[in-house]
């Protein structure tokens, strides 16, 4: 149960309005709600027509009067009622009225509050009716409506009773100057009470919706914000000028998309990240913690750490939460203690891709690869599931490298995915042999269903991933079908390279005059390209044609190259994969080796011939 009381110095700020609608967010939002009138000598909180109870209750007078006249805290029974906002689809809404208007003044008039605190256990007849709010009617929040100025009962209200205090003000200097002694007092109660450290939540209300050219509401908010010693800056809510207030109405339950209830709603929202047991705030709170919180704050926040550890201990089987609370220590540098949060969440039934992916990266930091992939692998297991996780998975499996492809290839998701995202994928599976094997899976199937028969883009990458497997044969088929389509689209000098090496694969005795063709369209480029792949490329094809001389030349470019290059990977034409820039160097030392007279070295592609 949590607790709020909606208190403001002065009046015609709209408290009360505030509170009815912040009683409908909350019961919308599925919780159980009590709405209590401790506004006693201007009660009226029963003319909203949501909030009215059934003819003429008892109340918050009834309730200390009865307690004063029998000597014990009566049931709350009889003071508690449903609302007609029950009977409306708005959620589980009840109140206690200020008291049956019949005996009011005279009941009212009888109560000493100075009395009953000092020498009638006041302040236990409130714990008594605490007790009762959160034992018997388990309610998830009660939002407490109390008088204006400083009063005998205001004290209740705003120290005794509440969990968070909300305070309402039009910024002017006697709204400051009255809410400055307010606010120590109820800072002074959380000090002497750590246990129940009240929240204060500071809203500007009936703010003119004008230009501030003059800059005179900031220069007044930034005195408030001084003087009040707030945290944060107030939030607001703009004087909204409709009739329909006149009738007191619910802007979130009869006008929900206004500019005036989303102004409410950011109110409940506030309200709801502050409570430790609410599910969805507590969700709301670690996500606006890890944007507000740098890094290096963390660990001196002592009211942020045990926030956090209150949040942990009420939703130990809530896996969303769980989950949220081990992305923030995750970010904060605490994979430890992140990693034992996400086990927990999976453990409690929360079967997400992104609590997996992040465990699974977790898991490979500290270098448990196997668990990794496991859970990376679970991924692609979901039935369905957004394709960005599916890519994002797909990245890591491919950086760890080794797992088994069969377990993507009959996977479920792949199964479920349309033809593009099948593509996509079979794109990015590029830095092994063995990852090749499912690229061309997934191409052969969707040639095999009649997709992409004449797209010759499509049989260009198709013989790039049949070359990375050594199947030169049906790789320089799709070569050759491109180069016969003579596409626009498709470079002429890649065809003519990929089916020159296609064709050596085979011990074609065209080597030669297919490196030759490689180098006349390489010599009729105006600006030939000077990527580390293309320069590599260019090697082998001199190489091919004999000429020794230009083929180192380019050698050296390339080497010259991959040492200057910021991409942390490149295609290699020694392999037909994505490799680092480690691999391209070995890579281009092999084909050194090969222009200083090791004629019989062979490409590496080439070596997936006699694996495969």
């Amino acid at each position: 149960m949590y607790i709020t009381t909606f208190y403001s110095f002065k009046g015609g700020v709209g408290r009360s309005m505030a509170l009815a609608n912040t009683a409908v967010g909350l019961a919308q939002a599925g919780n159980k709600v009590l709405v209590v009138d401790f506004d006693l000598e201007a009660p009226g909180l029963d003319t909203f027509e949501l909030l009215k109870p059934k003819g003429n209750p008892l109340g918050v007078v009834d309730f200390v009067y009865n307690y004063l006249e029998q000597n014990k805290a009566p049931e709350a029974d009889k003071f508690i009622h449903r609302t007609k906002g029950m009977d409306k689809d708005i959620g589980p809404i009840w109140i206690m009225p200020s008291g049956r208007k019949k005996a009011y003044a005279s009941r009212i008039n009888h109560i000493d509050w100075i009395n009953l605190y000092k020498n009638k256990e006041g302040y236990l007849l409130f714990e008594e009716l605490k007790e009762q709010w959160k034992q018997k009617y388990k309610f998830d929040y009660v939002l407490i409506d109390s008088r204006t100025g400083h009063t005998d009962t205001s004290g209740i209200c705003t120290r005794q009773l509440p969990n968070a205090v909300v305070i309402l003000f039009f910024p002017n200097d006697q709204n400051l100057g009255g809410l400055t002694k307010v606010v120590k007092s109820i800072n002074e109660e959380s000090t002497r009470n750590l246990e129940t450290k009240i929240k204060l939540h500071f809203v500007m209300s009936n703010v003119p919706y004008l230009d501030d050219e003059d800059q005179i509401l900031i220069k007044i908010k930034e005195n408030f914000v001084k003087k009040l010693q707030m945290k944060h800056p107030p939030m607001k809510i703009h004087r909204y000028d409709s009739l329909s207030l006149l009738n007191q109405e619910i802007f979130l339950a009869s006008r929900p998309k206004s500019r005036l209830a989303n102004e409410y709603q950011n109110l409940v929202s506030e309200i709801k990240k502050y409570n430790p047991s609410d599910y969805e705030g507590a969700i709301l709170y670690l996500k606006e913690t890890k944007k507000r919180i740098p890094v290096w704050d963390f660990e001196d926040d002592k009211e942020t750490k045990e926030r956090l550890k209150k949040i942990e201990d009420q939703h130990k089987n809530r896996g969303e939460v769980l989950y949220h609370l081990g992305d923030l220590y995750d970010f904060q540098g605490d994979s430890e203690r992140a990693l034992g949060l996400f086990d927990k969440a999976i453990d409690v039934g929360l079967h997400t891709p992104n609590v997996y992916f992040n465990r699974a990266r977790l898991q490979e930091n500290i270098g448990n690869r196997e668990l990794a992939v496991k859970d990376l692998l679970t991924i692609f297991d979901f039935e369905s599931v957004d394709f960005i996780w599916i890519i994002r998975a797909q990245h890591q499996l491919v950086r760890i490298g080794d797992f088994e492809p069969e377990k993507i290839i009959y996977s479920r998701t792949l199964k479920n995915l349309d033809k593009e995202k099948k593509l996509l994928l079979a794109s990015n599976f590029n830095r092994s042999a063995m990852q090749s094997k499912i690229a061309v899976h997934i191409m052969q199937e969707l040639l095999d269903s009649g997709e992409y028969l004449k797209d010759y883009a499509f049989k260009f990458n198709f013989g790039l991933s049949l070359m990375s497997l050594g199947k030169c044969n049906e790789a320089a088929e799709n070569f050759k079908l491109v180069l016969q389509n003579k596409s626009e689209e498709i470079e002429t000098i890649g065809s003519l390279f990929n089916y020159a090496m296609a064709n050596w694969g085979l011990s074609n005795d065209n080597i030669k005059t297919n490196f030759q063709k490689v180098v006349d369209r390489h010599e009729m480029l105006d600006e030939p390209r000077s990527n580390p792949n293309y320069l590599q490329c260019m090697t082998v094809a001199y190489w091919g044609i004999g000429d020794k001389e230009k083929s180192f030349s380019y050698l050296k470019k390339a080497q010259d190259k991959i040492l200057d290059s910021r991409e942390r990977s490149h295609f290699s034409c020694w392999r037909y994969l994505e490799v680092d820039k480690k691999q391209f160097r070995e890579d281009l030392s092999e084909i050194e080796e090969l222009l200083t007279g090791h004629s019989s070295l062979k490409p590496r592609y080439l070596k997936q011939q006699s694996s495969d």
